[in-house]
C-alpha cells in the first residue's frame, strides 16, 4: 500500500504532511506544524480553523448583542433572530467543547465534527442572508442600523464560508463503514 511523507524543517518550525493511500491510516488528518519536536493542536490546519471559527462567531454574537450603538441589532424578524442568535450561542459552546476535548487528548468522533461544519455552515449562511436581506432595504432608506446590519449578515456569511471549508476538508477525511 502506498504511502507518501514531506516533512520540510528550519530551526524553529517542522511542516509534515502525510498520506497513505489503502486501508491504512494516517498519522495526521490535516497538515500541522510541529515547534521545538512537539505537536500543537492550535498549529494544525484543523486547529487554526477551529479558532478563525470561534473567533468569528464571537464577533457575530456580540455584534447581535451590542452592534447597534450598545443595543440589539437584529438579524431580521423573529424567526431570523432565532436562527441567527441560536445559531451562534450554540456554536460557540460547541467550538469550546472541541476546542478543550483536542487540548486535553480527548479527541471527538470524526462524525460528530462533519456534522457540526455542516450544521454550522447552513446555519450561519442562513442568517447571514437573512441579515443582509433584511438590511439592505434599509440600508436605502438610511436606518440607523442598517450599516452595521450589513456587516453582521457580511461576517455571519464568511463565519458560515470557513465552517464549509472545514466541513469538505474533515469529510475528505473520514472513512465510513457500513455494515
Amino acid at each position: 500500500m502506498p504511502s507518501h511523507a514531506v516533512t520540510k524543517s528550519s530551526h524553529y518550525v517542522s511542516v509534515q504532511q502525510t498520506s497513505s493511500v489503502g486501508g491504512a491510516t494516517s498519522g495526521s488528518r490535516y497538515l500541522s506544524w510541529s515547534i521545538g519536536g512537539k505537536s500543537h493542536y492550535f498549529c494544525s490546519l484543523q486547529g487554526i480553523l477551529r479558532i478563525l471559527e470561534l473567533v468569528l462567531v464571537l464577533i457575530v454574537l456580540i455584534l447581535a448583542r451590542v452592534g447597534n450603538e450598545g443595543n440589539t441589532l437584529y438579524f431580521g424578524g423573529a424567526d431570523a433572530n432565532f436562527i441567527g442568535i441560536g445559531a451562534s450561542v450554540g456554536l460557540t459552546f460547541i467550538l469550546l467543547a472541541f476546542i478543550v476535548c483536542h487540548l486535553v487528548g480527548h479527541l471527538p468522533p470524526t462524525l460528530l465534527e462533519v456534522l457540526i461544519n455542516l450544521v454550522g455552515a447552513i446555519l450561519l449562511l442562513t442568517a447571514g442572508s437573512l441579515a443582509i436581506t433584511y438590511h439592505s432595504p434599509r440600508y436605502d432608506r438610511r436606518y440607523q442600523d442598517s450599516q452595521a446590519g450589513l456587516a453582521l449578515g457580511v461576517i455571519s456569511i464568511i463565519a458560515g464560508i470557513v465552517f464549509a471549508i472545514d466541513f469538505l476538508l474533515s469529510l475528505r477525511h473520514m472513512k465510513i463503514s457500513i455494515r
